[in-house]
């Protein structure tokens, strides 16, 4: 349907602000002063800045059609892709980050400890909800949290019900950055489905300067995290 992708998109710029006003975000702010209190308890350290969660933001739909067609062109049966995406009665697919926020904790150990605690309260909203750990070889590495929220999807004037799968990314600061920096490498390397070695003996490509720096950094968080607590310790 001519215009399909941008109405997609125009409907994630409606729900984002619904799912940062749902009950689950609402409790999960309600919750975060206790959860910043508990970790400090527990690591001596900050768990995460500001009084309030980042609300959610929608997909470009732009973004929606690549990630869907690079999903269909990466598998062998094109067809089950395609019924597995778009399973439901209205024409929404089901990827996990239609809508989405990055949350960033200022320690390593402060990624799991909050994604468990939004796990906790997304699970009794949306029994489905499930954690990722994201460590990948880009130099990638967040806990992501899905759940899915019914939505309505408008198009053409009409409005279909549906569900709609929300993805919190949960990240140190520093490898927010890192990701923000190199983003635009990591989606044109998804659209053309590139190989590990296309980079990894290229010093001077740029993929493989952010992705190596990814690990890095990661390492960073790390010793960030021996050093809080050797400093504790003394």
């Amino acid at each position: 349907m001519p215009g399909f992708w941008d109405t997609l998109g125009k409907n994630t710029d409606d729900w984002a602000p619904i799912a940062s006003v749902s009950p689950f975000w609402r409790q999960a702010n309600a919750s975060l002063e206790t959860w910043k209190k508990e970790y400090r308890r527990e690591s001596g350290g900050i768990l995460i800045k500001g009084g309030k969660l980042n609300d959610f933001v929608g997909k470009s739909g732009e973004r929606i059609e690549e990630k869907v067609l690079s999903k269909i062109r990466g598998g062998s049966n094109r067809s089950e892709i395609i019924k597995d995406i778009f399973h439901q009665s209205a024409p929404v697919p089901r990827i996990e980050d239609l809508i989405r926020t990055r949350l960033e904790t200022q320690f390593l150990d402060g990624v799991p400890f909050l994604a468990k605690k939004l796990l906790e309260v997304a699970k009794s909203f949306d029994e489905k909800a499930k954690i990722e750990p994201k460590g990948k070889i880009s130099g990638y590495f967040a806990q992501h949290i899905t759940f899915s929220l019914p939505m309505h999807f408008r198009i053409n004037g009409n409005d279909m019900s549906c569900q709609v799968v929300c993805e919190i990314q949960v990240a140190t600061m520093l490898a927010t950055l890192v990701w923000e920096n190199s983003h635009g490498l990591y989606e044109s390397s998804r659209i053309t489905n590139e190989k590990t070695e296309d980079w990894q003996w290229s010093p001077n490509d740029p993929r493989f300067l952010s992705r190596q720096l990814g690990h890095m950094i990661h390492l960073a968080d790390g010793l960030f995290c021996n050093l809080r607590d050797k400093s504790q310790s003394r």
